[in-house]
């Protein structure tokens, strides 16, 4: 299975999906999928990704462990992100009312593919 397709599988099985995003570390939007036509999708994963980065690093320096995903509840969004590896991160946006739990579980699973698809 290609990379979009993965994304867009993801967008369609969770409950108010709306947009994913593979990201690098530093933000920059390896692939993404909208199904909203007017959505700034390669924003997100940038300005996003920074924050990801910076609570990743946190975490470490606190000693905590890996980071297996982070919410954030937004006014207008929700945000779940999972760490591919130490390579990428998904994020997936939702409507405010969307699925979380069924994001945090598909975004799981999604996250083991996008693995197994990269070689990594």
């Amino acid at each position: 299975m290609e990379i979009k397709a993965e994304l867009h599988s993801l967008v369609k099985k969770v409950g108010g999906g709306i947009a994913c995003i593979l990201a690098s570390p530093e933000g920059e939007a390896i692939e993404f999928c909208s199904d909203v036509e007017d959505a700034d999708v390669e924003w997100v994963g940038a300005r996003f990704g920074l924050v990801v980065r910076d609570t990743i690093s946190a975490v470490n320096r606190l000693g905590q462990g890996i980071v297996r995903s982070i919410v954030m509840e937004l006014e207008g969004a929700s945000l779940v992100v999972t760490p591919v590896r130490d390579l990428f991160f998904l994020m997936l946006v939702l409507q405010p009312d969307g699925n979380l739990g069924q994001a945090l579980f598909q975004s799981k699973i999604s996250a083991f593919t996008l693995e197994r698809e990269l070689g990594i």
